[in-house]
């Protein structure tokens, strides 16, 4: 049984925790569970994106997950790399950006530019069928089809506003 932490809108600790699969039935108004997800961006400009594995509602998702109870959005980060690509992201590299209440969850989103050769990547088989580089372009073409959750475009959108900000 994986327990999560509950938010607030606000990102704070409830203090209350759940079981992942059952936050449905147990959350109240303005309670949330936390994700942690990451859009790696190589030297071309195209992002790491994962095709799932598993039987649910979207096919193509970047690398990240639930944060398990006592843990950081970063500790989760780096450890959602490592489980489903078999890879050490650079921690020091690591880039947040902000969380944003969507869809009932609150999302911690990070950046990371950073080439990764996906050759070395051992994919965890239960979780990623595949991972490719993808351009913006063909991330919105899988928002479109329904391929991927709305609610990337709007995470994928603070990522572009990120980098022109910063002129990456």
């Amino acid at each position: 049984m994986e327990l999560l932490d509950v938010y607030d809108q606000k990102g704070n600790l409830t203090g209350k925790t759940v079981e992942r699969g059952k936050q449905n039935q147990f959350l109240n108004n303005n309670e949330y569970v936390a994700i942690a997800q990451i859009y790696i961006e190589n030297e071309k400009g195209e992002f790491l994106i994962e095709e799932s594995a598993k039987n649910i509602d979207e096919k193509f998702v970047p690398v990240g997950g639930h944060l398990s109870h006592g843990e950081t959005a970063v500790e989760t980060i780096l450890r959602e790399a490592k489980e489903e690509l078999g890879y050490d992201i650079p921690k020091e590299r690591l880039v947040y950006l902000e969380f944003i209440v969507s869809n009932g969850r609150v999302r911690n989103l990070f950046y990371l530019k950073y080439d990764i050769n996906l050759q070395e990547l051992v994919l965890q088989k239960n979780e990623v069928k595949s991972v490719s580089y993808m351009s913006v372009s063909t991330i919105k073409d899988l928002i479109n089809k329904g391929l991927v959750r709305p609610s990337q475009k709007l995470l994928l959108e603070r990522v572009l506003k990120y980098k022109k900000e910063n002129n990456i």
